[in-house]
């Protein structure tokens, strides 16, 4: 099999505290990206949100190396399917990540995004493409969210705990790699001819928040701008609005600064 390639990759990563490592995982092949988003714990559980990325991640690369142009939706499903056996990961008491994968295959360019990663795409006209799975905003809009992590909200804090589990992985709810078989057939997948495409953005939602909440950068057209002149100056500038919010009034959020990884993915004009 020939590595040459179409796709170049710049990779940036961040976590939020300098006290944790980050939950976020990449992983590359010749052809392809892999960014997983694993989540924070709500309460402590034997493995963690950057373990499941991990177990994921490295399936999905190994399963990329060795069929590059499989089907993507069969591949998540089978990667989830050998991780839940390898370690009897039970609904309730495992960890969860997103995924979100770009992969050239042929003449095209083939996105997929399960959960809240998305992938945003420049085309060679300048025009943005936004893919993305936005069941967990959609979901949890619903919920009696508390605004902060104040003392006498214990209460409030416990029932939306337990609401938000609620709806992982249901109909009505959201979608992630967990303890769930099947979890493929939800993804949200597109195709690009790879001659129309300029660059991708794979990010976690702590890239993208920059954007949908805080219009620091104000749009995808400028975040495109300053990555492709670092992606490290993209991470920093979404980082610069949350240092001016230290206290989380004006964008209310769990944490302060949550973990930060892009991909961009280039792809060359031959």
């Amino acid at each position: 099999m020939s590595t040459d390639s179409p796709l170049t990759f710049r990779v940036a990563q961040q976590p939020g505290s300098p006290d944790k490592p980050s939950e976020d995982r990449v992983f590359l092949t010749p052809n392809a990206s892999i960014v997983l988003d694993g989540a924070s714990q709500w309460t402590p559980l034997e493995r963690s949100g950057g373990w499941i990325a991990e177990e994921t991640g490295k399936r999905l690369q190994q399963g990329l190396l060795e069929d590059p142009d499989c089907n993507l939706i069969g591949l998540l499903d089978r990667t989830v399917d050998d991780v839940i056996a390898t370690h009897s990961l039970k609904q309730g008491t495992s960890p969860s990540t997103t995924v979100n994968i770009v992969r050239a295959t042929g003449s095209y360019l083939d996105v997929l995004v399960l959960c809240d990663g998305p992938v945003i795409i420049l085309d060679t006209t300048g025009q943005v493409h936004e893919l993305r799975d936005d069941r967990l905003a959609l979901a949890t809009q619903k919920l009696d969210r508390p605004t902060g992590f104040a003392t006498g909200q214990r209460t409030r804090w416990e029932k939306y705990i337990r609401d938000f589990e609620a709806l992982r992985n249901c109909q009505d709810g959201f979608w992630c790699v967990s303890a769930t078989p099947g979890v493929g057939q939800y993804a949200v997948t597109a195709r690009y001819s790879l001659s129309q495409v300029r660059t991708a953005l794979a990010v976690t939602d702590g890239v993208s928040i920059g954007v949908d909440r805080y219009a620091q950068p104000a749009t995808w057209a400028e975040s495109f701008a300053i990555a492709l002149q670092d992606p490290n100056l993209l991470l920093e500038t979404v980082k610069s609005a949350e240092d001016d919010d230290p206290d989380r009034s004006r964008w209310t959020r769990s944490k302060v600064h949550d973990d930060k990884t892009i991909v961009l993915v280039e792809v060359s004009s031959s």
